[in-house]
């Protein structure tokens, strides 16, 4: 009787033994893990870089689709203005005109003071005149204040003309106030418009950046590969059909897993 059957065969045959289909039969990586380790192939650096490579690239094109449907619905204004134009400019010259246009009319009233003086001292050496003929007795003393009106009449012409002059030279320097309210009123119009060509440049500028970005990660990935390729080409495979590729071991070109079970015992044992 054999109360352990297990315990009676470890006695005669002993406790090393091994399984021969353990190769068929174990997870995909741990086939590839076996099998580099056995063909002296070791791509672990270059699966990291490719995989970080494919990562980053994948990103880049997210950032790169974001990018470009933001430049789609930009648009360019080729009409615009290349600078923005400070409000502040158009403001000061506003300012400016209005005080123009206080000192013309400033200017303006001394000019008709002026004249209502000079009428008022016209009206008087009109009287003098009159008394002359009346008060010839006094004639010498009309004559002098004849005289001296007359001289302050000749005084105050003058300075009228003085200050018509001034008024009409206020009057020449005085702008368009409406133009410049016009301009005021478009200038920021003007301005959104160079802010949207410089979104819009940027936009491009970022579009070109990730389309370079893209393509050397592109390049990159397709170097390690063909650097991969040719490391497994050149690799000696224990037996002939066996391979490697991304998705773990293969036989004759296609995944170990769906070779015939003859196939997998062979190359197992």
């Amino acid at each position: 009787r054999y109360p352990s059957p297990q315990a009676t065969l470890d006695k005669l045959l002993g406790t090393l033994t091994f399984d021969p289909l353990a190769f068929a039969t174990a997870a995909d990586d741990v086939q590839a893990t076996t099998l580099r380790k056995i063909a002296g192939v070791n791509t672990a650096a270059l699966d990291e870089r490719r995989h970080d490579a494919f990562t980053l690239r994948t990103d880049l094109n997210r950032q790169l689709k974001a990018a470009e449907a933001r430049l789609r619905a930009s648009t360019r204004d080729d009409a615009a203005p290349k600078n923005e134009t400070p409000v502040t400019i158009v403001t000061d010259e506003l300012d400016m005109a209005r005080g123009r246009v206080a000192a013309a009319t400033a200017a303006a009233d001394a000019a008709r003071q002026a004249e209502n003086v000079k009428a008022q001292a016209e009206h008087q050496l009109a009287r003098t005149r009159d008394n002359i003929a009346s008060l010839q007795r006094q004639l010498d003393a009309a004559k002098r204040e004849e005289t001296e009106r007359s001289h302050a009449v000749a005084e105050l012409e003058a300075k009228a003309a003085e200050l018509e002059a001034k008024a009409a030279e206020s009057r020449a320097a005085v702008p368009d106030v409406d133009v410049i309210k016009r301009k005021l009123q478009t200038l920021e119009k003007d301005n959104a418009r160079v802010r949207a060509n410089a979104a819009h440049d940027a936009l491009v500028a970022e579009v070109t950046r990730l389309i370079h970005a893209v393509t050397e990660k592109t390049n990159t990935v397709n170097a390690i590969d063909t650097h991969k390729t040719n490391m497994l080409a050149n690799a000696a495979f224990p037996i002939d059909g066996l391979g490697l590729s991304d998705a773990g071991v293969t036989f004759n070109g296609v995944p170990f897993k769906q070779a015939s079970t003859a196939e997998q015992l062979r190359a197992s044992v």
